[in-house]
């Protein structure tokens, strides 16, 4: 099992870069590592994020409520899963 995480700044957005930088972590966990369970936490806001996620076979596994502080309120985000049996 192996959690990840990434970010890529709003001026980079819209470029790819997150889908070659989630890639590469994809190809390492199962063709260098034999990860079979990549974990990982997006705000439920994120629907870009999400998206991507699903695209590289993500699902979502749990709510987590009030997980972060952003902007002055609490926020909830997706526990999300990618399993390789």
């Amino acid at each position: 099992v192996a959690s990840i995480g990434m970010g890529v700044h709003d001026d980079f957005t819209g470029r790819g870069f997150g889908r070659i930088l989630l890639g590469a972590m994809v190809d390492a966990a199962d063709d260098w590592l034999d990860i079979k369970r990549l974990e990982l936490t997006v705000y439920t806001d994120n629907d870009v994020a999400i998206g991507l996620y699903r695209k590289f076979g993500f699902e979502r596994e749990g709510l987590l409520r009030a997980f972060g502080f952003r902007s002055g309120e609490y926020v909830d985000a997706y526990g999300m899963a990618r399993l390789r049996l």
